[in-house]
């Protein structure tokens, strides 16, 4: 017999011996009156000990024993999730490439579970997703021939994108929030696409062609659109709150009832409608904003300092607090413009005839006490 097996074997037998011996006592002694002999009690208070020691040994050994099959058996749980993980990924981007839409859909829902299953998977899946998005172009408008064999272009109204790529682009934007990083479609070509009533806040559409698209009712809050083209885009009643539109061609475009505010417009090309839009505290400082229609638009402590707003509708708007410095008034219709608490100093084009139907208060500034 093993060493190791025979003092463990040794160790039990006086562990049963000295439970047996706490039971049953010392042996008596000789005589019913005699007095306790003290080195048989020193004896079995040490079996005792002896017995009590091993017990916690082999209760020791046993826990030592469960916590490392308790480790191991969570490392092999850990690497079969692990491969099931990978598995799952494989199979579904292998999905993305199929030829038939179904499966394309399948792949993506199966990526987007995937990714909540998960967590340090979910920004490799959003940046997948987002590369699909890009990937699938809208397709160019429909061609046709004249009498003279010249082939021209077929207005077509704005028509969503394929099933697989909206169910794409919205699972991207739903990861954000899981990853917190903004979901990049950056160059993305989508132009008369019907993208309204869609959630695409903190994306990343910078250079994008979204020209003749319909945003309405679209949230594009704090999202990045330097220099998209957005000519001519259908954008009433989109929320564009924190949106960065630097540069951003906006000629054409409608943003009736848009809400724009704290909006970063700087060096924009905003010959478009912008009745009754929401723009406060707006940087459109710098911008091009000649013969855009504001009637009614709200412009309260916007900044325009610089901008060029000649020929421009502001009937009816809001501009209090609002800096205009050294923009570009020439020809500007400003028929019951709130210019309360504006500064307009060293204004350029701006007449005392225009300024008649403006209301203005004491805290309007002018360069030129001659349009006060």
């Amino acid at each position: 017999m093993p060493p190791e097996r025979a003092s463990s074997s040794a160790l039990r037998r006086l562990g049963r011996r000295s439970r047996q011996a706490s039971r049953n006592g010392p042996p008596p002694t000789e005589g019913t009156n005699a007095p306790p002999n003290p080195l048989w009690e020193r004896i079995w208070q040490t079996i005792t000990s002896i017995g009590i020691l091993a017990g916690i040994y082999f209760t020791h050994d046993g826990l030592t024993y469960t916590a490392r099959a308790l480790e191991t058996g969570n490392r092999t749980l850990d690497a079969a999730l692990e491969a099931q993980i990978t598995d799952r990924y494989t199979r579904a981007v292998e999905q993305l490439g199929s030829k038939t839409i179904e499966t394309r859909i399948g792949g993506i829902y199966a990526l987007t579970r995937t990714a909540k299953d998960s967590e340090r998977d979910a920004e490799t899946i959003q940046e997948v997703l987002c590369a699909y998005v890009q990937h699938r172009d809208f397709p160019e408008p429909e061609t046709t021939k004249t009498d003279d064999q010249k082939e021209i272009l077929i207005p077509k109204r704005p028509i969503r994108p394929d099933t697989d790529v909206m169910a794409a682009l919205n699972s991207a934007v739903s990861l954000s929030k899981t990853t917190k990083d903004r979901p990049d479609f950056s160059t993305v070509r989508f132009p008369r696409a019907d993208l309204s009533n869609l959630d695409l806040s903190r994306a990343r559409l910078a250079y994008s062609d979204l020209a003749k698209s319909n945003l309405s009712a679209s949230d594009l809050s704090e999202t990045d659109l330097t220099r998209a083209d957005l000519s001519g885009a259908n954008l009433t009643n989109t929320n564009l709150t924190n949106a960065d539109l630097t540069s951003t061609n906006l000629r054409d475009a409608n943003l009736s009832h848009a809400d724009l505010r704290k909006a970063n417009l700087t060096g924009g090309l905003l010959k478009a409608t912008l009745i009754a839009t929401i723009l406060d505290n707006a940087d459109l400082s710098s911008a091009d904003l000649s013969e855009a229609n504001l009637f009614g638009a709200r412009l309260r402590n916007a900044d325009l300092h610089n901008a060029d707003l000649s020929g421009s509708s502001l009937s009816s708007a809001d501009l209090s607090g609002a800096n205009l410095r050294e923009a570009n008034l020439t020809g500007v219709s400003m028929n019951g413009t709130n210019l309360k608490g504006a500064d307009l100093r060293y204004v350029r084009g701006l007449t005392k005839t225009e300024l008649g139907g403006a209301i203005v208060d004491d805290a309007t500034r002018f360069s030129d006490p001659k349009l006060r």
